[in-house]
């Protein structure tokens, strides 16, 4: 039942989480059955990056629904990231706020950010990209 939650996205009211929504079926299908069949190995992992980087190889799955599933994955097994993943909105977020400073990355570390944020971890600095992406376009920041 977890690989289906987690591989599908399925929300507590039984939804499919926005972020997943263009995923393709069969990728979702392939995602659950690699949580399924490679639990116990996914379970002994001890690095969130490591996780991320065997969910991220499997067919059909972008960045954004690696972290996704990475970040369900992890709250399973007891990992949390430890860089702030660039994808999608996060990027342009990160783009926006730190302009050159992040060039071709796929992901920054908290001390990348200026201090007023470093109280923020990974994931909510994250979710704090993605939510005010357009905000930083109206501030200078340095």
């Amino acid at each position: 039942m977890l690989a289906k939650l987690i591989g599908w996205a399925i929300t507590s009211e039984g939804k499919t989480h926005p972020h997943q929504c263009q995923v393709e079926k069969t990728a979702k299908a392939n995602l659950e059955l690699f949580i399924l069949n490679n639990f116990e190995e996914l379970s002994k992992v001890i690095k969130f990056h490591d996780l991320y980087k065997m969910v991220n190889k499997i067919k059909g799955i972008g960045p954004l629904a690696a972290d996704d599933a990475s970040i369900r994955v992890g709250a399973c097994i007891g990992l949390v990231p430890d860089k702030v993943y660039l994808h999608q909105g996060a990027r342009e977020g990160a783009r926006n706020l730190l302009r050159d400073k992040m060039k071709n990355k796929r992901y920054l570390k908290v001390k990348d950010f200026p201090v007023e944020l470093h109280s923020l971890t990974p994931a909510q600095l994250e979710n704090f990209l993605c939510m005010y992406k357009d905000t930083f376009l109206q501030k200078s920041v340095s």
